[in-house]
């Protein structure tokens, strides 16, 4: 009973250290958006560019078995919001009450928005530019249980993620 116990917990340490080493030898590359004038690292061989948007704004990447998808894309703001306004658009969506929120962050010109909803994992980031007033935005979504899988990968993108 207690090799059985030692052989589980090995194993799964093992689990831990090789998805940790796994997610460091990832490689990525960056995809840059001349229309909507912004950056951000992709993780090659994890996610795949479906091609850019019709009006060249933005793109979609997904894995290969179609579990995590990442919106990249840059908007007008005809309303001319504020930080503050689209900030709270975000956290107020028609559905809310499907989704559990888990961290905020805003400030000046960006805010971070991550949660639950409907068993995925949901990170979201919005660049409000000064310059052109136009809303860059990414949207990472993944399945709850691949959630050691996509951390780090959410890390990068978020920490990637920037204006030209």
């Amino acid at each position: 009973m207690k090799t059985m116990l030692f052989r589980r917990l090995l194993l799964a340490l093992l689990f831990v250290v090789s998805s940790h080493v796994a997610a460091k030898d990832i490689t990525y590359t960056t995809y840059q958006n001349g229309a909507a004038e912004y950056a951000i690292d992709i993780p090659d061989d994890i996610l795949y560019g479906q091609g850019e948007s019709g009006n060249h704004m933005g793109q979609i990447f997904k894995s290969a078995d179609m579990d995590a998808k990442l919106f990249t894309y840059g908007i007008g703001n005809p309303d001319e919001k504020i930080i503050d306004d689209l900030y709270f658009d975000e956290l107020n969506p028609e559905d809310k009450d499907e989704r559990v929120f888990t961290y905020k962050k805003m400030s000046n010109d960006w805010f971070v928005v991550t949660g639950f909803h409907q068993g995925k994992v949901f990170y979201t980031k919005t660049i409000l530019s000064e310059s052109t007033g136009l809303i860059k935005k990414f949207y990472f979504e993944y399945p709850k249980a691949k959630k050691a899988t996509y951390d780090d990968i959410t890390i990068k993108l978020s920490k990637s993620f920037k204006e030209l």
